[in-house]
C-alpha cells in the first residue's frame, strides 16, 4: 500500500479534478463529497505493478447514475529496461581512435556490483584483440566508467577494478601484451549523460579505450 484517503481528507474538489481528469465528464466531475482513493504496488522481479482505484458516490446528478458508484480503476505494469548490448568490430573501434581519440564501449557490461568478466561480452573482446593485434605499436587507456549511485570512492574503486580485469583478460586469453594497456578507473567523474534518469545513467556506465600518444 502507497496512500490511501476518503472524503475531505483526499483533498477535497482539487483532487477529484486532478484523478478524474479524462472521465470527469462521465459522471466523475464534482463528485468529492464521498470520494476514496487508494494507490498500491505490487513488486516483481520482471517488473512492479501499480494499481490505483478512485470511486466516487453520484449523490448529487440525476439520471440513472443517481446513488451509484463509480469505480475508475487504472493499472500501471512496468518492464524492466531492456539491455542491448552493442558489439563494436576492430574497424569501427580503429576508426574512433583515429578521428576522436577514444572509443566508448558498451559492449562490455557488469553485472551489479562485480568486476568479473561476463561470458556475454566476449565477442566484443575478441574485435578489441583484433584490433590490438591489427596495430601492435598502438598503446591504450582502459579506462572505467561508472553512473553517480554510490559513493565516489566505491565508484572509483569499482571502475578501476574492472578495468583490470578487461587489462588481465586481455593479456591471459588473448596474448596482448599487458604494458601496452593500462587501466584506469574513474568513476563518476567523466559524465557523457545526465545522471537524473536511467538512460543517462546507463550510457554513463560504459568502458572507454583511449589511445595513448607517443
Amino acid at each position: 500500500m502507497i496512500f490511501t484517503c476518503a472524503q475531505a481528507n483526499c483533498g477535497g474538489r482539487n483532487f477529484n479534478h486532478a484523478v478524474s481528469l479524462r472521465n470527469y465528464y462521465l459522471g466523475f466531475g464534482e463528485y468529492h463529497a464521498n470520494q476514496e482513493y487508494t494507490l498500491a504496488r505490487l513488486d516483481r522481479p520482471e517488473g512492479d505493478v501499480y494499481a490505483s482505484v478512485y470511486v466516487v458516490l453520484n449523490k448529487a446528478g440525476g439520471g440513472g447514475d443517481r446513488n451509484r458508484s463509480l469505480v475508475q480503476l487504472d493499472v500501471l505494469e512496468l518492464k524492466p529496461m531492456e539491455n542491448r548490448m552493442v558489439t563494436l568490430n576492430a574497424e569501427e573501434l580503429d576508426t574512433d581512435l583515429k578521428t576522436e581519440g577514444r572509443v566508448a564501449v558498451y559492449g562490455i557490461v557488469f553485472d551489479t556490483d562485480k568486476d568479473t568478466i561476463r561470458p556475454d561480452v566476449r565477442p566484443q573482446l575478441d574485435e578489441i584483440a583484433k584490433l590490438m593485434k591489427s596495430n601492435l605499436s598502438l598503446e591504450v587507456l582502459v579506462v572505467g566508467h561508472t553512473d553517480s549511485q554510490g559513493s565516489l570512492e566505491y565508484n572509483r574503486d569499482l571502475s578501476m577494478r574492472r578495468a583490470r580485469s578487461i587489462v588481465k583478460a586481455l593479456a591471459e586469453e588473448y596474448g596482448i601484451k599487458a604494458s601496452r594497456m593500462t587501466p584506469e578507473g574513474v568513476g563518476m567523474a567523466s559524465p557523457v549523460a545526465s545522471n537524473r534518469t536511467e538512460e543517462g545513467r546507463a550510457k554513463n556506465r560504459r568502458v572507454e579505450l583511449v589511445e595513448v600518444g607517443k
